[in-house]
């Protein structure tokens, strides 16, 4: 009897651990894959502005190999605000560089949150289900076409190009959120000496105030080129705040009103 009962408690587990791990039917895909979409969608407005502390580790290393030599290490104070960034740099100490003043960015905040934007027009496929600190997400892969690209290479004389790219999304079933991203380029025309390109953009929980949001927590990039020495750069996002300005973001300096604050406004 007692073997019995263990032989059904076996087959019951398996038969389990088998419909968890089924891929999604045509139909929930497609509801999954809207959720993504609509968060997508609407992702400038689920973020407040905030403030955060990046660390930036470059790594060198030979052609095709995966060993990596540190080349050093940077940190900086930075604002996002109104879908720019703005950074100035800090000592290892963690205190403002003597008369350093904010500068904004070159593009958005998070590199990666471009591709994330790319999905909503992106040709998605199933992949397989995945578990992420401690979070079961669906993991699709994606291809974005030239098309709709926004990613270029650009290099010195040889000019720039834009490129089409492809990757995995891992996304909550439940609520649509991207909880990791990935992209890699290699259909890079010829005359260029990079010959592939990847990043990945991990998100987590963070709570500010008394809200919890998802925002990035580490991002890793990887270049590669031909003849060249790669490139790798890791990326590490903490001490997020909510961001408040007096002042317009647009000359801000180390002189301005700006204030730090984890309270939620209303």
């Amino acid at each position: 009897m007692h073997q019995r009962l263990a032989l059904c408690l076996l087959v019951f587990g398996v038969a389990a651990i088998a419909q968890t791990d089924a891929p999604p039917d045509g139909a929930e895909r497609e509801r999954i894959l809207a959720l993504m979409r609509q968060y997508v969608a609407t992702y400038g407005s689920r973020v407040p502005d905030v403030t955060y502390d990046t660390t930036i580790t470059a790594f060198q290393g030979r052609a095709a190999s995966n060993k990596w030599h540190k080349q050093g290490t940077t940190y900086s104070s930075r604002i996002a605000h109104n879908g720019h960034e703005y950074y100035r740099p800090v000592g290892n100490n963690g205190e403002p560089v003597p008369r350093a003043q904010w500068k904004r960015g070159g593009g958005r905040p998070f590199n990666l949150w471009d591709v994330v934007e790319a999905l909503g027009r992106a040709t998605l496929v199933w992949n397989r289900w995945d578990t992420l600190r401690g979070h079961r997400l669906a993991v699709f892969d994606y291809t974005v076409g030239r098309q709709d690209s926004k990613w270029a290479v650009i290099e010195g004389s040889t000019g720039s190009a834009i490129v089409p790219y492809a990757g995995s999304v891992y996304v909550d079933p439940a609520t649509g959120a991207v909880w990791r991203v990935s992209d890699v380029i290699t259909d890079i025309p010829v005359r260029f000496k990079t010959r592939y390109a990847s990043g990945t953009l991990d998100s987590d929980l963070i709570m500010i105030g008394t809200t919890q949001y998802l925002l990035p927590v580490t991002e890793i990039e990887i270049v590669r080129g031909e003849g060249e020495m790669d490139r790798r750069t890791e990326l590490v996002y903490r001490n997020y705040h909510k961001f408040e300005v007096d002042s317009s973001i647009d000359f801000l300096q180390v002189d301005s009103s700006v204030t730090f604050s984890d309270k939620e406004s209303h």
